[in-house]
């Protein structure tokens, strides 16, 4: 087997280059795919399965592929790569997450034209005070605490 930086992806370039615009992030996906990176390989995956109804994903904190490709799933530009237009249910996290996943994250899911179920582990709140006291500044609910609008 090759070492990671001769490992020949030159296949797969036309995928990332429909997946995404920015050159300097193509290139950025490149590299991380001939490194081998989890993140990469699974996002690739992902843009792949068209089809795919329902998907759960442990983490995304550290993910800026799979965030890259789910932020541009829920975008209104065209893509020549129709990325998640079928999935009904997503999961993200799981209980044994030592960090929250951050709730403000969740929003650009519910533009997903199919998307019927979402649901998010240890989600949590971040509430901006209007002040700079240190005490009221940052204010972090967690759990599933009903918001009245």
């Amino acid at each position: 087997m090759p070492a990671p930086e001769e490992q020949d992806i030159s296949e797969l370039r036309p995928l990332v280059q429909s997946i995404c615009d920015d050159l300097d992030e193509q290139r950025q996906w490149e590299k991380d795919l001939q490194l081998g990176s989890t993140d990469a390989w699974a996002a690739l995956l992902l843009a792949k399965l068209e089809n795919l109804r329902s998907l759960h994903i442990t983490s995304i904190e550290r993910s800026k592929h799979v965030r890259s490709l789910l932020a541009r799933a829920q975008d209104d530009k065209p893509s020549d790569s129709p990325v998640l237009q079928h999935l009904e249910v997503l999961s993200i996290g799981s209980r044994g997450l030592s960090y929250p996943f951050d709730a403000s994250e969740a929003l650009p899911f519910f533009q997903l034209p199919s998307l019927r179920l979402f649901t998010a582990a240890t989600a949590a709140e971040t509430l901006y005070a209007d002040t700079h006291d240190e005490d009221t500044a940052l204010r972090g609910k967690s759990g599933s605490d009903e918001t009245e609008t």
